[in-house]
């Protein structure tokens, strides 16, 4: 974790280094463009990350959850039941 203190302090550094040096006017507009990429890439990964399926090892622990004999009674329950809450009377697991 130290070594991401450090980058940020050289890349805080070299940023105020660009403002001295490039002018601020100049700066605002590069800021703008790594602003915009930055936020691209994001959005690019958010979609990612949302629409891939998931990992199989996801998928073992829950098919191995669901064959230990876990069960909900008058309820319906779409896929695995992973987790339970607000639960109203006697819960049993």
């Amino acid at each position: 974790m130290r070594w991401f203190w450090m980058l940020f302090g050289v890349v805080a550094l070299a940023g105020a280094g660009l403002v001295v040096k490039a002018g601020l006017e100049s700066a605002d507009k590069l800021a703008s463009v790594v602003g915009a990429a930055a936020g691209l890439l994001s959005l690019a990964v958010t979609v990612y990350a949302t629409t891939k399926t998931p990992s199989a090892a996801l998928t073992d622990s829950i098919s191995a959850s669901d064959s230990a004999g876990h069960s909900v009674t008058n309820s319906t329950v779409h896929g695995a039941l992973i987790q339970v809450r607000d639960v109203k009377g006697d819960f049993n697991l």
